[in-house]
C-alpha cells in the first residue's frame, strides 16, 4: 500500500503562507494518523526522494511498528537541505505556468 503525501502548499505557495503541517515533522505525525487508521500492525516502510524524512519521522514515532525499513534516493541531513538548482524554476509561478504548458506523453 502507498500514498501521497497531502498538500505540499502548492495553493498557498501562490500567497507565500503554508501551513504549519506542511513540514517534516507535520507530515510525520499525518502519515503515523493513517498508519493508525488503517490498524497496521506491523509493516514494511520504503522511503523515497523527498518523502524519506517524512518516513523517517514515522519509523521514528512508532519503531516497534516498522518491520523493515528501505532508503532510495532520499535526504538524511533535512536541516542541510537546499532545493537543487534544476527545482529553482518551478519554485516561482512562472515555472508554475511553464509546467502546464507542457504536452504529456503520448505512451
Amino acid at each position: 500500500m502507498w500514498w501521497t503525501l497531502p498538500g505540499w502548499c502548492r495553493a498557498a505557495a501562490r500567497s507565500g503562507s503554508c501551513p504549519a503541517w506542511v513540514s517534516w515533522s507535520g507530515l510525520g505525525h499525518f502519515c503515523v494518523a493513517a498508519v493508525d487508521a488503517l490498524e497496521l500492525d506491523r509493516f514494511h516502510l520504503v522511503v523515497h526522494d523527498i518523502g524519506g524524512p517524512v518516513g523517517f519521522e514515522l519509523a521514528a514515532a512508532m519503531p516497534d511498528r516498522i518491520a523493515s525499513l528501505t532508503v532510495l534516493n532520499t535526504i538524511i541531513d533535512v536541516d542541510g537541505f537546499r532545493r537543487p538548482w534544476s527545482m529553482e524554476p518551478f519554485a516561482s509561478p512562472v515555472g508554475a505556468a511553464y509546467l502546464k504548458t507542457l504536452v504529456k506523453p503520448a505512451f
